[in-house]
């Protein structure tokens, strides 16, 4: 047992010895491509959210003038959302995995005919990316649903007219179309991207991945704190985003 830990022990300290590290410049480079990357897919969810939400703002008024008080449809509402989210996180899952892949094992480029056919996601990244749209789906709608009802609540207990309680539903969605679909885009694709390059890891057989925080005058203390952090892949799962906002990644640990 005592021999077994020992060679363990050895074996880790080579790979610390002889393990490659990143030059500054070349972290800063990666990063900045790697936001570069996720923002344009956070552009296409900003825009898809704010269509959601003006869709159900458009339902929710239309049920508040038949008289109704739910005026937000709980399972449509999350069906939505997933549409929405589907193709445009699947598209940046595989364009991570792929990214994080062929940052260690390059691949040759390939034109025309001559091009290899697109790699499936594997069972177990569409299964890590269900779960994570029909956990963030569910949180959403929740608290859009309860945002509507403290609009109504407040507006009833006032002794509001129904003009004036529209009001308060319209700027509850104001503040989903302008501040929340930026914040939920940039979770979901930030979520995404980083779990897709430890499946790129993974795939090109490495075993740990280095805390990068972001590299701006924008970084937390908290995320500060996690720079240059060592993790085994299998515990890098949900620490990036560390917050809302967070822009933080992963590089290899060669």
């Amino acid at each position: 047992m005592h021999l077994k830990k020992g060679v363990a022990n050895y074996r880790r300290l080579t790979k610390l010895l002889y393990r490659k590290t990143f030059s500054p410049d070349w972290k800063e480079t990666y990063w900045r491509g790697y936001v570069t990357r996720a923002e344009a897919y956070e552009r296409r969810m900003i825009t898809a959210l704010k269509a959601m939400f003006t869709a159900q703002e458009t339902e929710a008024l239309s049920k508040l003038n038949a008289g109704s008080r739910d005026l937000l449809d709980k399972s449509e509402a999350l069906a939505q959302y997933k549409k929405l989210a589907t193709p445009i996180l699947t598209d940046l899952l595989k364009v991570s995995i792929d990214n994080g892949s062929n940052l260690i094992k390059p691949r040759p480029t390939h034109a025309g005919k001559d091009a290899p056919p697109e790699k499936p996601l594997s069972a177990e990244a569409l299964k890590w990316l269900r779960k994570m749209i029909d956990a963030a789906g569910e949180q959403i709608t929740e608290e859009t649903v309860q945002k509507i009802a403290r609009a109504l609540s407040e507006g009833y207990a006032e002794g509001e007219s129904m003009p004036d309680i529209a009001k308060r539903v319209r700027a509850e969605f104001a503040d989903c179309t302008a501040r929340r679909s930026q914040v939920i885009a940039r979770t979901e694709t930030i979520k995404t991207s980083a779990n897709g390059a430890i499946e790129g890891y993974r795939e090109a057989d490495l075993q740990q991945a280095e805390f990068l925080a972001a590299l701006d005058d924008r970084i937390c203390d908290e995320c500060d704190s996690l720079n240059g952090k060592i993790y085994d892949l299998d515990d890098c799962a949900g620490e990036i985003p560390v917050h809302c906002n967070c822009r933080c990644c992963w590089i290899p640990v060669v």
